[in-house]
């Protein structure tokens, strides 16, 4: 990471924490440039990123940490695990990240999708991830049937009988941003558990 670091011009401190780097730099990286230099030095692109905003003295350090992790979490959780995340760039996810009240995201979880995370325990099911890769493909029914290695007419099936399970429509766009919200937060923010 030091030589990445200085291959894009940065100075920077490092130290290591159990499973990732800790990069401190006098400059914020340029997109993609640090990562391409880390896959180079590595020899892999099976590495993650996470950027914080800029920070105005040391004692901004800590919460930079903060969300420099958060920004890694997000990442590692999306659909392209291998990158760079820069927090100020992750729109909701910066108002979902630690020390926000959990029970109340565990609530709004529990109220738009409890009943399919209900079902799929029970039925050892895949609402929810389906309707999470439905989403994330953007509603794209052929996107997001290739994601789920099933058929499109499969998915028709599944949206219907989330539908059904959850008595909300997709259809319609309060319902679809809540739903959507609930997917994300469950997923990333939650883990992906109850």
């Amino acid at each position: 990471m030091g030589r990445a670091a200085a291959a894009q011009g940065m100075r920077s401190l490092l130290t290591r924490r159990s499973d990732h780097v800790v990069l401190v730099a006098d400059a914020r990286p340029r997109a993609r440039a640090l990562y391409e230099a880390l896959t180079v030095e590595t020899g892999t692109h099976s590495g993650a990123i996470g950027v914080s905003a800029p920070c105005d003295s040391p004692n901004g350090i800590p919460r930079g940490y903060q969300e420099a992790q958060r920004a890694l979490e997000v990442r590692r959780q999306s659909r392209e695990g291998y990158g760079t995340t820069f927090f100020d760039e992750l729109g909701l996810y910066r108002i979902l990240g630690p020390g926000n009240d959990y029970q109340q995201l565990e609530a709004f979880v529990h109220e738009w999708i409890g009943q399919l995370i209900d079902y799929d325990s029970r039925h050892h099911a895949t609402m929810v991830d389906t309707l999470t890769r439905y989403f994330d493909c953007g509603g794209n029914y052929d996107e997001t049937a290739a994601s789920l290695a099933i058929h499109r007419s499969t998915l028709r099936y599944r949206l219907q009988r989330i539908r059904d399970i959850s008595g909300n429509d997709l259809a319609n766009v309060e319902d679809r941003l809540n739903l959507q919200v609930a997917t994300r937060v469950w997923k990333i923010v939650l883990g992906g558990s109850g």
